[in-house]
């Protein structure tokens, strides 16, 4: 009965009430700035929790275009133009990028013309067997060696551009190719394309425009387009 007649009278529960109230403004008061550093610190966390996420994998088709199009969020075209070691030491997100060959490959096969020929062969290298199309046209350092690297890393390629290129032979090209674009490859001659239909059987498209070749033999059965004009 006494205690009840206590609770009843408000004995206790506004002295109480009142002492809350006086510690909530008391600690608002004092540890304002502490509760704004913790609260920017975990929306930090939060935040790169959220933008590193799909570097482990794509798990659906929504967030396959996350990290590429925060990527050129944070990098402008003329970043993109310089090496892949001033791309990897100027932002720590490519050095991720760079270590997931799948992801890459994305990335790749995106934006590859904003990118100079050299960063274009180096990265297509690191994609290896996910890269199936490449463009490396303009790419002045292009030769056997370089073609012989891109061979045994990428044999996957079914389309790959080497125009403007200074080649001198087919020998090293990837076998698997569908479509190959040779346009002012001024090096090439008539004989290099003797063995074409052999080497390269699934070839549907070809290019070799302004190269001074005006007629091939020995062309592959699925070749469905051939431009020898020029």
């Amino acid at each position: 009965m006494f205690i009840s007649s206590i609770f009843q009278n408000n004995l206790i529960a506004q002295p109480v009430s009142h002492f809350l109230k006086n510690q909530i403004v008391y600690l608002t008061n004092q540890q304002k700035k502490v509760m704004a550093i913790a609260l920017a610190v975990f929306a930090g966390f939060a935040a790169a929790y959220f933008i590193c996420r799909p570097f482990k994998g794509f798990p659906s088709e929504i967030n396959k275009n996350i990290f590429t199009e925060q990527f050129l969020l944070n990098m402008s075209e003329e970043l993109l133009e310089q090496s892949i070691d001033s791309l990897a030491q100027l932002n720590p997100l490519f050095n991720k990028l760079l270590k997931n060959s799948k992801d890459l490959t994305i990335f790749l096969e995106k934006y590859s013309s904003k990118m100079n020929a050299d960063t274009r062969f180096k990265l297509a290298l690191k994609c290896g067997k996910h890269l199936t199309q490449l463009d490396l046209s303009s790419f002045a350092a292009l030769d056997e060696e370089k073609l012989k690297q891109l061979n045994q890393a990428c044999p996957n390629l079914e389309s790959l551009n080497l125009s403007y290129t200074p080649i001198k032979s087919l020998d090293h090209l990837p076998t698997n190719l569908k479509s190959l674009a040779l346009s002012e490859c001024t090096n090439l001659r008539a004989e290099h394309f003797e063995k074409l239909d052999a080497s390269f059987s699934k070839l549907e498209q070809l290019d070799v425009r302004l190269t001074h070749i005006a007629k091939l033999a020995h062309l592959p059965r699925r070749l469905k387009n051939l431009d020898l004009s020029g």
